[in-house]
């Protein structure tokens, strides 16, 4: 049964039969498979990998030390803190009473400077509040640096009983790492949050452009299917073309390889 317009071949399973005179390509579809169904496409489950507590993922739950979860690195030279959370094993916890983030005055940003683990014990002792727009110290997160700096700003918010969560992180080729979970997950955990802390209205925005992201994904991988049945078909005509052929392709010239060899210095002069 050739592949023609309209059929779902299944991935991986051509096979070139015969010898190779015979040039015969088959390209397998299983009976009830003639058409691309949506049963057939990802069913986009987001499952996470095995070592984690899905309510730590989702900060339902404070982890424990040595417990899997998501949180900042710090760099062994210099103790600076890294920016970019990653998942990895909990290797230290910092509690504030109310943490304070601001954003530097425009054109200032050089006087601000990068926090280390000993600036991360000093947000123990953070208790005013400020509101936002206040002139305030606290600390920055620079995105082009994935860095956090500390100085003199506008205060963006203040978070109540913040928790700076440090690991170590995962390496890339672990099944934790938290690149290698499938698409889609950390943004189904961040409804789970939202739902968890009674946010329904973001909840539900978030679940509609997850729901758009899975559309498109499907209809990408569709499109893919369609691209190869094309494929497949298109090279199972120039096979038949080829094989129909009354004259037989002219043969490679004798003495080829030997003729290079000689051009190239090698063999008999």
């Amino acid at each position: 049964m050739s592949a023609g317009k309209g059929k779902a071949p299944v991935r991986g399973d051509t096979t070139t039969q015969g010898n190779r005179s015979s040039n015969k390509l088959e390209w397998k579809i299983p009976d009830g498979a003639d058409t691309i169904d949506d049963n057939d496409l990802p069913s986009f489950k987001f499952t996470i990998p095995q070592g984690f507590d899905r309510n730590v993922l989702n900060f339902t739950r404070m982890p424990k030390l040595g417990e899997a979860c998501m949180g900042g690195t710090v760099d062994k030279a210099d103790k600076t803190i890294t920016g970019r959370s990653c998942t990895g094993t909990l290797i230290a916890t910092y509690h504030s009473p109310c943490m304070v983030w601001v954003t530097p005055p425009e054109g200032q940003e050089d006087t601000f400077v990068p926090c280390t683990s000993d600036d991360a014990d000093q947000i123990a002792t953070w208790k005013d509040e400020h509101r936002p727009g206040d002139i305030a110290f606290g600390w920055w997160w620079n995105r082009k640096t994935n860095q956090y700096y500390k100085g003199i700003g506008t205060v963006k918010y203040c978070r109540r009983n913040g928790n700076l969560l440090i690991v170590d992180p995962f390496s890339r080729d672990d099944p934790r790492h938290d690149l290698n979970f499938p698409p889609g997950t950390w943004r189904m955990l961040e409804i789970e949050r939202l739902l968890y802390i009674g946010d329904t209205d973001q909840a539900e925005e978030l679940r509609r452009k997850l729901s758009e992201k899975e559309e498109k994904a499907r209809q990408l991988y569709k499109l893919r299917l369609y691209v190869v049945e094309d494929t497949v078909e298109d090279l199972t005509l120039r096979t038949k073309n080829y094989t129909m052929r009354k004259k037989p392709l002219p043969p490679r010239p004798t003495g080829f390889l030997e003729e290079m060899m000689v051009k190239k210095g090698f063999g008999p002069q």
